[in-house]
C-alpha cells in the first residue's frame, strides 16, 4: 500500500491548480481562477479516493503503479519485517503485493515463504518477479483472503504490511493467523498510525485501528504483545507471540 505525504498531496494539488490557470485564455466560457481551484481540488480528493481502493486490491496498470510507489516510499516499515525475519523459518506473507519484499527476504535469508492476495493481477506479478524462487521450491503463491489461508498449520512466522485497513473482519483474520501459527511463532503487524492515515484523502474508508485495538484484539485471541514505533506518530508495528504465558511481552 502506498502512503501519499500530506506535502506530496499538496504539491500535486497546486500543480494542477497552475496548469489550469495557464490554460485560462480570457474566453467567456472559461471558468473562473476561483471557480477552476475548487475543480482541482474536488478532482484531488476523487482521485485520492480511487487510489485508495488501488492499495486495498490493486488491478492493471494503476496497480503496479502504486505498488512500484509503494516500494520506494515504505522502506522503514519493510525493514521492521526484515529485521525480524531470520534463516530457517516458514514465513507466510498477507498481501505480498508485486512480490518485492518477498525477493528481499528471499535474497537474505534461506527460510521458505508462501504469501497470499487477493488480486489475481499481484499473484501473477509477484510469481514472475521470483520465479526461480517458486521454481526451486522456496516460494508458493496464492490467491486468498486472511480469513481463509489455504496452507497447513504450521508458520514460524506471520507477516502483514499496511493490510489491516482492507480486511473484512479483524478479529476472523487474527484467529485465523493464530491458527496457522506453530505454539511460540510469531505475526508481526505493520500499520500507519491513525493519526497519519486521517490526514489522507486516499485512506478516507480505510479501516483505521489505533494501536491498542490491535494489541488488545492481538491479546484476546491469545497472543502476547510487544507495541514497537517505526517513527513515532506515523507508523508502528506489533510483534505478537502465540500462546505467550503474558498479555505484554517483556524483554
Amino acid at each position: 500500500m502506498i502512503i501519499m505525504s500530506s506535502a506530496h498531496c499538496r504539491d500535486a494539488t497546486m500543480m494542477i491548480v497552475i496548469v489550469l490557470i495557464m490554460m485560462t485564455d480570457g474566453r467567456a466560457e472559461w471558468l473562473s481562477v476561483h471557480d477552476r481551484i475548487k475543480q482541482c481540488l474536488r478532482y484531488h480528493v476523487n482521485m485520492g479516493r480511487r487510489l485508495g481502493k488501488q492499495f486495498g486490491n490493486p488491478s492493471g496498470i494503476a496497480g503496479r503503479f502504486v505498488t512500484f510507489i509503494m516500494n520506494r516510499m515504505n522502506g522503514p516499515l519493510y525493514n521492521a519485517v526484515l529485521n525480524e525475519v531470520g534463516n530457517g523459518l516458514d514465513v507466510l506473507d498477507i498481501g505480498f503485493g508485486n512480490g518485492y519484499m518477498l525477493k528481499k527476504l528471499l535474497k537474505n535469508t534461506d527460510s521458505k515463504f508462501f504469501g497470499i492476495d487477493i488480486s489475481d493481477d499481484m499473484v501473477r506479478l509477484a510469481g514472475k518477479k521470483n520465479k526461480k524462487y517458486v521454481a526451486g521450491g522456496r516460494l508458493t503463491l496464492a490467491k486468498a483472503s486472511v480469513e481463509e489461508i489455504p496452507f497447513e498449520n504450521g508458520f514460524d512466522v506471520v507477516y502483514t504490511i499496511n493490510t489491516t485497513y482492507f480486511w473484512n473482519d479483524l478479529n476472523a483474520g487474527i484467529e485465523e493467523i493464530h491458527s496457522k501459527l506453530r505454539d511460540g511463532g510469531v505475526l508481526i503487524i505493520v500499520c500507519y498510525t491513525k493519526q497519519m492515515l486521517d490526514r489522507l484523502s486516499s485512506a478516507e474508508n480505510y479501516k483505521k485501528y489505533l494501536e491498542h485495538e490491535l494489541t488488545d484484539a492481538l491479546e484476546k485471541a491469545g497472543f502476547g504483545t510487544e507495541l514497537i514505533y517505526i517513527t513515532h506518530g506515523r507508523s508502528f508495528y506489533v510483534k505478537a507471540v502465540k500462546n505467550a504465558s503474558l498479555g505484554k511481552i517483556l524483554d
